[in-house]
């Protein structure tokens, strides 16, 4: 097996390959905690468990055409995706992904542009 990503330290991989590994298995045990023991608890928690990296990722879209292309709106809403930001910047395939849908609803000429690590910006919508 290959590398995570060939440009990521050995610190990341292992964080990464780390966190991957840990959600699946929550999700996995929620999974069948709720088959074996039909546990409401363990339903809504798995249900939680999937929605919420989902809704995530799912605004990351409109937070960009609320965003893109007002200049003066100075907000902390960048911050919060700076995960995006970094995989953006790590991944070509996730660049041009988030790309795609952050200017899907922007104007043609705003300027997008998402944390990548501290001072450092990805753009996002050209």
């Amino acid at each position: 097996m290959g590398d995570v990503n060939p440009e990521w330290t050995g610190v990341q991989q292992l964080l990464a390959v780390g966190f991957s590994a840990g959600y699946a298995a929550i999700a996995l045990w929620l999974i069948i905690r709720f088959v074996n023991r039909r546990e409401h608890w363990a339903r809504w928690s798995l249900i939680t468990w999937i929605v919420m990296p989902v809704s995530y990722v799912a605004s990351f879209g409109p937070a960009c055409w609320v965003v893109g292309g007002d200049e003066s709106f100075d907000s902390k809403l960048s911050e919060l995706y700076t995960p995006i930001g970094f995989l953006s910047w790590k991944s070509p395939a996730m660049k041009a992904f988030f790309s795609a849908y952050g200017r899907w609803g922007c104007p043609s000429e705003a300027q997008v542009m998402c944390p990548a690590a501290e001072d450092f910006y990805v753009q996002i919508a050209p």
